[in-house]
């Protein structure tokens, strides 16, 4: 083959991968939904972040591939180089309406293992703004429960995403803001006492100091507030490993653990418009799915009465829980 020849060869297969590098940015543009977000199947393109268990385990909404992955050791701190994305992210991208409490579990098992559920993507969306955006109101919760910041931000998207679930939306965003860390901040026992009694996670850390560690510098060991987060530190890794559908941490908090398993979701409404209704954390585990956690979650010992529809565990502590 002469030089005219191979330079001609050259030339051609040059063409055909600049198209396929053309395609390739148009597949990607395709996959942009209505709503701003992005719903890719990354696995075309071979990122670290998609050759994971974790990735496709998510795609495929399955809980117990995921937490497998997690128990053996694969990195759950991946970001998508270049969207910006965590798979707490890519758990809301991929849940809808119809599909949303199949996922919400995997947000549970994603932020105990230490998920930042804060972080942002290249376009400055986190997974609560986008769960606001998609209507996902139980998503919303959960990472208001597990430690997700909310700001005046998300209560403009709630003005302008949630349409006729406005009045719902908006209320169970108050019902667990400010998030217990800027409770904690603004030493606001009342808020504290609100959040923990609507199961906000006590086992969370900003920029890498834990709720406790910060509330004793700014306190001392011996405040009300150290005392509160102690107390509900072990009651809360239970409720939200239940959550996630983990059978052997609960197990693990069952047996080395003294937990209060009577500590009831005071702020739980079916809907805005009926009553208060103090959820266990068994019913909150069979209405997930979690059939293989009734057997190791005990059925409260108390049952809530008329009077508790209308508290919100105000004032009380659990005692059971202490940090070893």
């Amino acid at each position: 083959m002469n030089s005219a020849d191979s330079g001609l060869i050259y030339l051609i297969e040059s063409s055909r991968n600049t198209d396929k590098e053309t395609d390739l940015v148009a597949q990607r543009l395709q996959s942009i939904t209505l709503s701003g977000y992005f719903e890719l199947d990354f696995h075309s393109y071979g990122s670290k972040f998609t050759n994971t268990g974790i990735y496709e385990a998510i795609k495929k909404c399955n809980l117990f591939q995921l937490q497998r992955c997690i128990e053996y050791g694969e990195n759950v701190h991946l970001i998508d180089e270049e969207f910006g994305t965590s798979y707490v992210m890519l758990v809301v991208s991929f849940a809808e309406q119809h599909t949303e409490s199949k996922y919400l579990p995997m947000l549970h098992e994603l932020a105990m293992a230490s998920c930042d559920v804060n972080s942002l993507d290249m376009a400055g969306n986190s997974a609560l703004s986008e769960c606001i955006k998609k209507n996902l109101e139980d998503m919303m919760v959960s990472l208001l429960q597990l430690g997700a910041e909310g700001s005046k931000h998300m209560v403009k998207l709630i003005d302008r995403h949630s349409g006729p679930f406005y009045m719902q939306t908006k209320r169970w965003y108050e019902k667990h803001t400010p998030s217990l860390r800027q409770a904690i901040v603004n030493e606001d026992i009342r808020a504290i006492k609100r959040l923990l009694s609507h199961w906000c996670r006590v086992n969370i850390k900003h920029n890498g100091v834990s709720l406790h560690e910060e509330a004793v510098k700014l306190y001392g060991r011996q405040h009300i507030i150290c005392d509160l987060l102690e107390s509900h530190y072990h009651t809360m890794e239970l409720i939200h490993s239940a959550l996630a559908g983990n059978k052997k941490r609960v197990l693990d908090f069952k047996t080395n653990y003294r937990c209060d398993y009577n500590w009831l979701n005071r702020g739980y409404q079916k809907n805005v418009l009926k009553p208060l209704e103090p959820r266990s954390i068994y019913d909150a585990v069979k209405s997930l799915g979690h059939t293989h956690l009734l057997d190791v979650v005990p059925q409260p010992s108390i049952s809530p009465s008329a009077s508790d529809r209308t508290s919100e565990n105000e004032g009380v502590t659990s005692r059971l829980c202490v940090i070893s």
